[in-house]
């Protein structure tokens, strides 16, 4: 245990002797002693030795020897994606035909109730229209000259006047 404590301590202080400049080191290059220093320069004296692989080629690791397949390839992934894409877009476009045919059914039912529901609507003013009508004949039976459902306006455009009947019993129904 305690050899292994002054190796380190003995690391760490020719580390610190490096950083401050003034450990000297062994050159393998130049096979000179030199000292070590902080310069951001590069000793021209260098020889750069560049790592290459060997000729042979790298070892396969065990790792690159048992690993299977990673996975579906590119194409795969792109051609499952544009299926699964247009598979998406049919049923859509199935779904807006469906809902537009049967919005046209829909429509075609109303068209053919609307003539119905005119007449109905018709039927309804012209009970009220009536009702208004002896109302008015009641209340402006002493004023002389008055006629009964003329228009108070002039002019010669007819437009239906909008009947409501004043008397809440017949409104409720």
């Amino acid at each position: 245990g305690g050899e292994k404590k002054r190796r380190h301590q003995r690391a760490v202080v020719r580390l610190l002797l490096v950083v401050l400049g003034t450990y000297q080191t062994h050159c393998a290059h130049c096979n000179t002693q030199r000292r070590s220093s902080m310069s951001v320069r590069p000793d021209p004296n260098f020889i750069p030795v560049q790592d290459a692989a060997p000729k042979s080629g790298f070892i396969k690791t065990a790792l690159e020897q048992t690993s299977g397949a990673r996975g579906p390839k590119g194409w795969q992934l792109f051609l499952g994606a544009g299926v699964v894409i247009f598979y998406g877009f049919s049923r859509l476009g199935a779904s807006n035909k469906k809902r537009s045919e049967q919005e046209l059914f829909e429509r075609q039912q109303r068209y053919a109730l609307v003539p119905l529901l005119q007449n109905e609507a018709d039927r309804v003013y012209l009970m009220r229209r009536k009702k208004i009508l002896e109302r008015e004949a009641q209340i402006m039976r002493d004023v002389p000259g008055w006629q009964v459902g003329a228009s108070t306006y002039y002019g010669s455009r007819w437009t239906p006047s909008h009947v409501v009947d004043g008397d809440k019993n017949i409104q409720k129904k």
